[in-house]
């Protein structure tokens, strides 16, 4: 009997991650919402595994093999607090400010706590697959992180990670063969556009506060970098004119904007969510919504 270590590799873009809010050995595990990371670039995978093989005199008889480590690395050539924050285990604040002056903020903490993720990527020739496969990786930690700038000002984030074995029922990675090349297989991914729920004030209030706070709920958790005043503003229905906000993103499923300064005395006013506005899994809605109401 004899012991081997090989290694294979595969290329991955169409990247998904969701934090792991718990894996409890023997029950069950609980992920928070799966976001998409943008304009991933060379995504690589490096498998290590050990072979145990007996060797008789005319013929080598593999008889098992184990995965001894998952490792790689991936760049995101876009800037997204979000998904950045996530990663980092970062605190991410709301946009706030109106179109041309917005501010947001990301606080990163000295808790070394390690944060895992669920991670779902799309498999590019791998060395032991014939075509594209869907992989999910059930357990990663992101062990380091680089940033760099290109000639022309560009940021560009590059993170490594590692996979390890899930608590709660020993698995590492799942495979899907996807003939279709579709990144999420049938049934896994949410093709339903969101819907805005509920407002305050409702359509057609009348005698509304000039100073009250304008709340959008939406149907299920959106993607917060589509949460923005460029999606979501309050406008004068008779002029058009943009009405001054301070947007504040209260959780995945609501919105709050707060006049600045006070709205006009009896001003018509309108609100609009564009269908730039996107569910956690990329969905717009299916057309912009609006509704009016007018000031005391």
């Amino acid at each position: 009997m004899a012991l081997k270590t090989t290694q294979s590799s595969a290329g991955f873009r169409d990247l998904k991650i969701a934090p792991i809010i718990s894996d409890i050995a023997g029950g069950s595990t609980t992920l928070d919402t799966r976001i998409d990371v943008p304009l991933v670039q060379d995504g690589e995978l490096t498998y290590t595994y050990t072979i145990v093989e007996i060797k008789g005199d005319d013929k080598t008889a593999r008889i098992a093999r184990k995965i001894d480590k998952v490792e790689g690395s991936f760049k995101v050539g876009a800037e997204d607090f979000v998904v950045t924050g996530v990663l980092q285990g970062a605190t991410v604040g709301a946009i706030t400010g109106s179109n041309g002056n917005q501010t947001q903020s990301m606080t990163i903490t000295s808790d070394s706590k390690p944060k895992y993720f669920e991670f779902w990527m799309q498999v590019m020739s791998a060395e032991e697959d014939n075509g594209d496969l869907q992989r999910r990786l059930h357990k990663c930690v992101i062990t380091n992180e680089k940033e760099s700038f290109s000639q022309d000002g560009a940021r560009e984030m590059e993170y490594t990670f590692m996979a390890i074995p899930r608590d709660s029922d020993n698995y590492i990675e799942t495979r899907t063969r996807n003939e279709t090349a579709v990144a999420i297989p049938a049934g896994a991914i949410d093709t339903t556009p969101p819907t805005v729920s509920s407002t305050v004030p409702i359509s057609g209030a009348t005698a509304v506060s000039v100073s009250a706070a304008i709340l959008i709920n939406f149907s299920e958790p959106m993607l917060m970098s589509s949460l923005n005043v460029d999606n979501i503003f309050a406008s004068n229905r008779t002029t058009g004119a943009v009405l001054g906000t301070t947007m504040t993103i209260v959780n995945s499923q609501q919105v709050s904007l707060l006049p600045t300064p006070n709205f006009a005395a009896s001003t018509p006013a309108r609100g609009t969510v564009t269908r730039g506005v996107k569910d956690a899994a990329g969905n717009g809605l299916a057309t912009a919504y609006q509704w009016d109401w007018t000031c005391a």
